[in-house]
Formats: structure tokens, sequence, C-alpha cells
């Protein structure tokens, strides 16, 4: 069987950080549904959350990254 999940992971020069990747505990049932993801950047705290939404159900926060400040 498939398994899908959702990885939320921050990349610098092109490479992940491997400190800095945050995956779904589960698979996830996404065959023949729509998927949304979501970003949302805080310029205030430079935090970045990441979420997911599956068919019409609730949007799943995934985790936050602290971005550095060149970002």
């Amino acid at each position: 069987t498939n398994q899908h999940r959702v990885q939320l992971v921050r990349e610098i020069n092109g490479a992940a950080a491997t400190t800095d990747e945050i995956n779904t505990t589960t698979s996830l049932n996404v065959t023949q549904t729509t998927v949304r993801l979501r970003l949302d950047i805080d310029p205030a705290t430079g935090n970045a959350t990441g979420s997911y939404q599956i068919g019409s159900g609730q949007f799943v926060q995934l985790g936050s990254f602290t971005l550095p400040t060149t970002f």
C-alpha cells in the first residue's frame, strides 16, 4: 500500500536541515481527495507554521520553526 505523509522541512542553501524536519506520525488517506497545504509566517515572532487539510476537514497544524533573521 502507498503511504502518504506531510512533511515540513527547512532548507538552507538547497539542503534540508535535518534538525528542522517534522512529519505526520501516521499515513494519511489522501486517495482521490483534495489536500491543502498552508505555511503561515509570523514576522513579529519569526516563526513559520505548517498545516494541512484533507478534503473538507479541519486544518491540522504540523509544527513550526523559528526562522533565521536573514529570511
